[in-house]
């Protein structure tokens, strides 16, 4: 069974509830090491974004569309923690907060 804790971690970073309001991210998917969510309203065709902890305790964001295969160019890595939620917005174009 997977340990949520580093999804709850990303979560958090990028707001939290407030965040889910914000974005309208539903359907969260956790692994070990990740946190995937689905996105109704995001740019460039993102269906669902992946937020994945590396080796190097830094984020990769990569966007999927709705077929689930990765959308080329919408892949961000290397974003530390209190980057993240602008990270998100860049690549997704939706607001993580007011």
């Amino acid at each position: 069974m997977s340990d949520p804790a580093v999804s709850n971690l990303i979560l958090r970073q990028l707001g939290g509830n407030p965040f889910l309001a914000m974005t309208g991210a539903r359907d969260l998917v956790y692994d070990d090491r990740s946190l995937t969510m689905r996105l109704t309203k995001a740019k460039n065709g993102i269906c669902y974004i992946k937020v994945a902890l590396t080796d190097a305790d830094l984020y990769e964001l990569k966007g999927f569309g709705k077929d689930g295969n990765e959308i080329p160019g919408a892949i961000l890595d290397d974003i530390a923690n209190f980057g993240l939620a602008a990270a998100f917005e860049a690549l997704t174009g939706l607001r993580t907060m007011l």
